[in-house]
């Protein structure tokens, strides 16, 4: 009597099962938090700094403000996120999303009007209202390629390991 090769006496799975990374990419980067706040910085830093020097939409003393900035940025918006999907899901579904618009217009206005008031200014006080609207739009097209490139990774790896941990070199 012939015994299946993937299963063993004792009914359980394998060992020989191999970890992949999995990223929850509707909001987070990793499911680690450091790890997701340290790249949600980095994204969000980037893309500020590029929309507000590309279209030029503020002022600023020098680009070391875009630090602190991007940095209370990034840690304002995963509170408001996380607090606002844990207990208010019905706002963020009955709005569509335009809740984290409008908070995130919020923090800009805040930053021009009251945190930096003399450092950062928008040139135009509807400027913030276009640079939001760019951000979350770009912001939204890097997380897909990161998206994309995750699966991408995920893939390759599958292909090289599926055959039983080999990889076949031509």
């Amino acid at each position: 009597m012939e015994q299946n090769p993937n299963k063993s006496n004792s009914g359980k799975e394998p060992a020989t099962k191999q970890t992949l990374i999995r990223i929850d990419l509707g909001r987070r980067y990793s499911h680690n938090l450091w790890i997701h706040l340290v790249a949600s910085f980095l994204v969000n830093f980037v893309v500020l700094v590029a929309v507000l020097r590309w279209f030029q939409l503020a002022e600023t003393i020098n680009l070391y403000l875009y630090l602190p900035i991007a940095a209370f940025f990034t840690l304002y918006e995963e509170a408001l996120r996380t607090y606002l999907i844990k207990h208010e899901t019905k706002l963020v579904l009955y709005s569509s999303g335009v809740i984290f618009f409008l908070i995130n217009l919020l923090y800009f206005y805040l930053v021009d009007l009251y945190i930096y008031p003399t450092a950062f200014n928008f040139t135009d006080p509807l400027y913030p209202l276009i640079f939001v609207f760019l951000f979350q739009l770009i912001r939204m097209f890097v997380k897909n390629l990161y998206r994309f490139a995750v699966i991408r990774m995920n893939q390759v790896a599958e292909k090289r390991h599926g055959a039983g941990g080999t990889t076949h070199e031509q």
